[in-house]
């Protein structure tokens, strides 16, 4: 009498194992970038969301005394002092973005000042903060941006209809807003 084996009890095959360890690591790589992609799109609606938090606090500000609009009186330090920047944005007491770079507040008119991004954001990054910035949800008293590299030798966008002549090197971002 012969006996004869079923080759199925015996297990998984290298051939079958290395497929499934294949498969399973494309899976993790597509959710891998989806959440890339979404913790992405979570800083710039959060950077976004904290600009707007210290324009309505300078408007806020402004209107309670006109003296901020003096440039003695209108600098980052002061602002701080004011509560004007979220708490969640201050490191030792100095303004963060949520890429650690340096955030400054100043004004040359009485009736604008400028919101500075003064260190290195990533390009992608930079260029989706503008375009939301100039999109829909565009606060009405932003009237120029300028990117590049301080001094923002990059091209201004006074009328803020083509942000994308801003975009070639958009490291460095200056928002400036009217007061009134």
């Amino acid at each position: 009498m012969r006996r004869t084996t079923n080759h199925s009890l015996h297990g998984f095959t290298l051939m079958e194992i290395i497929i499934v360890i294949g498969i399973i690591g494309f899976l993790l790589g597509g959710v891998w970038m989806a959440t890339a992609s979404i913790r992405e799109q979570q800083r710039i609606n959060k950077a976004f969301s904290n600009i707007m938090i210290i324009v309505q606090n300078v408007k806020s500000l402004y209107a309670r005394t006109h003296e901020i609009s003096s440039p003695g009186n209108f600098n980052t330090t002061n602002m701080v002092t004011a509560g004007v920047f979220p708490e969640e944005m201050l490191k030792a007491g100095v303004p963060k973005s949520l890429w650690d770079t340096n955030v400054t507040l100043s004004t040359r008119v009485s009736n604008a000042f400028t919101l500075s991004y003064t260190g290195p954001i990533p390009n992608l990054e930079c260029r989706n903060l503008v375009g939301k910035a100039v999109g829909t949800e565009r606060d009405p008293y932003l009237n120029k941006i300028e990117t590049g590299a301080p001094p923002f030798t990059g091209s201004a966008l006074d009328t803020l209809s083509a942000a994308n002549t801003l975009l070639d090197n958009c490291s460095y971002i200056k928002f400036t807003f009217r007061l009134k």
